[in-house]
């Protein structure tokens, strides 16, 4: 009996420091105090160089935000989100930052665009066209431009072509003939 006594007394006291200690909040909460205080440049600098330490390919290109954050418990931290462009595959990449009061980072999740398609695409090996590709498309874009020129500027252009060509067959012309003493 002394023992069931003594596992039950062990099981209260286990379940009573439980529910103590579930009030008690070790966790800090913290609020958005961007507007008392400005974030300092020079802790948005850390927080890049810090980036940039660990991935060095990376250029610094916007910083979208940062937010100063107050804890309950007086300690500060800085949540932000700076996009990189990755001058080797030539892609943009967004992290989310968490950093302390002295700009260390605290956490860092890096984000790339699901689709990495636009102006930046990495080099992906040469792609082959055909002359006869290229000639068809130039030949369509020359009489699209003659359907819409003014009248007369396909002899105009001609005449100004020929007139260039006699020139510069006379000027290479002169260029290769010896010199005479």
């Amino acid at each position: 009996m002394k023992d069931d006594q003594v596992i039950v007394f062990l099981l209260l006291a286990l379940f009573g420091f439980l529910v103590w200690n579930s009030q008690r909040s070790s966790s800090e909460r913290f609020e958005n105090a961007t507007d008392e205080k400005p974030v300092e440049p020079a802790i948005i600098q850390s927080m890049i160089n810090s980036i940039q330490a660990r991935v060095p390919d990376i250029y610094p290109v916007q910083t979208v935000y940062v937010h100063t954050m107050k804890g309950s418990e007086g300690s500060e931290i800085y949540n932000a989100r700076i996009l990189f462009m990755n001058t080797r595959g030539y892609f943009g990449i967004q992290y989310d930052v968490q950093a302390d009061a002295q700009g260390k980072l605290l956490n860092v999740t890096g984000q790339v665009a699901p689709d990495v398609e636009g102006p930046f695409l990495p080099f992906s090996g040469e792609k082959y066209t055909s002359y006869e590709d290229i000639q068809t498309a130039l030949d369509k874009q020359f009489d699209d431009l003659k359907a819409t020129a003014v009248p007369g500027f396909d002899s105009k252009l001609g005449k100004w072509l020929d007139d260039t060509r006699i020139q510069q067959r006379a000027q290479a012309m002169v260029q290769a003939a010896p010199a005479m003493p």
